[in-house]
């Protein structure tokens, strides 16, 4: 028997890299699998899902609206009548630059996404979990919320609030049979991760893949592998816990 068979799976941010990988895994062993994009991307996925013969949902979805994310749990519950699962993976990054030089407009909405969608979520989330008796979050955080990294303050700030907002709901919600981890990679090969690569080559280069130990990056199936692990029995112990993979980074 797979190991998330009649389960209900979502995923934010499930278009692209580690949440499209995530999605797949999911529907791989047995899950049915919401996925929540703001664009079309979530949609491809849902396809791919059904093509190998798994169970998938799209609804576009913006994580730092209410509105759009109570839709949300009425959509998934309107058809599987449950979550098991919520995967807050939505996320932006901002180009690098130093922290009197960053734009408050650029500011404010890398805070919405990258933590008031993560809030928004488990608020809607959770509910939908206690009528289960149950329930397992994983937030996708990063290093840059575990070690300061310059350039990135918007970012860093956000994934570190990330880390204390998982280890709160932990404590809020052991009781009710649900817990709640933060996932946090290091640089991963993803869209994102290209995208900041592009924009400064010399600190992505000099400041962070020079400074990982084992000299590569992470590759999107493997922050799934983690991801569904943290889901898994195995890890039935495990709450308000931050699970690091950077290949060494944190430990330099």
């Amino acid at each position: 028997m797979k190991r998330f068979e009649n389960k209900v799976a979502l995923v934010t941010g499930g278009g692209l890299g580690i949440g499209l990988e995530t999605a797949l895994a999911f529907s791989r062993e047995g899950a049915k699998v919401a996925i929540c994009t703001l664009s079309e991307s979530g949609a491809r996925t849902c396809a791919k899902i059904e093509q190998e013969g798994g169970d998938a949902l799209f609804v576009q979805c913006d994580v730092t609206s209410h509105k759009d994310q109570i839709a949300l749990m009425e959509k998934i519950f309107s058809k599987y009548s449950r979550l098991d699962f919520a995967i807050n993976n939505a996320g932006l990054e901002q180009p690098p630059c130093k922290l009197i030089d960053l734009e408050e407009v650029v500011w404010q909405k890398v805070i919405d996404t990258n933590l008031t969608g993560v809030w928004l979520g488990m608020k809607e989330q959770i509910p939908l979990m206690i009528r289960n008796g149950k329930g397992v979050i994983v937030n996708v955080s990063s290093i840059a919320g575990m070690k300061a990294l310059e350039n990135i303050s918007a970012y860093g700030a956000s994934k570190a609030a990330v880390i204390m907002l998982s280890q709160i709901a932990a404590l809020e919600y052991a009781t009710s049979g649900i817990r709640v981890n933060a996932i946090c990679p290091g640089p991963v090969l993803t869209d994102m991760m290209k995208r900041f690569e592009e924009q400064n080559p010399f600190f992505f280069r000099e400041k962070i893949l020079d400074s990982i130990p084992m000299k590569r990056i992470a590759k999107p199936e493997e922050i799934a592998n983690a991801i569904l692990w943290l889901c898994s029995d195995d890890a039935a112990f495990m709450t308000g816990q931050s699970l690091i993979l950077d290949g060494g980074l944190c430990a330099t």
